[in-house]
């Protein structure tokens, strides 16, 4: 099992469903991205793997004009 398996599972497992940008120049790496597929992560191991994850406000010319953070992440 590769890193980029783990965390695009991941990714897969968040509600709402998230759409990473996978930034592949090789065809060998669509392929093994594609192996997160397989990858079926437990609620415990989607937990643990998000914890240290703290949402911040998005920022830039495509940011929406009105961008909430969380309070609980405001806190931290």
């Amino acid at each position: 099992m590769e890193r980029v398996h783990v965390a695009l599972a991941w990714l897969l497992g968040q509600d709402p469903v998230v759409s990473p940008i996978i930034g592949a120049t090789k065809t060998s790496h669509i392929d093994g991205a594609l192996g997160a597929l397989d990858l079926k992560l437990t609620a415990e191991e989607l937990e643990e793997l998000g914890a240290p994850y703290v949402p911040h406000r998005v920022m830039g010319a495509l940011a929406p004009q009105e961008t909430t953070v969380p309070k609980d992440a405001q806190q931290r």
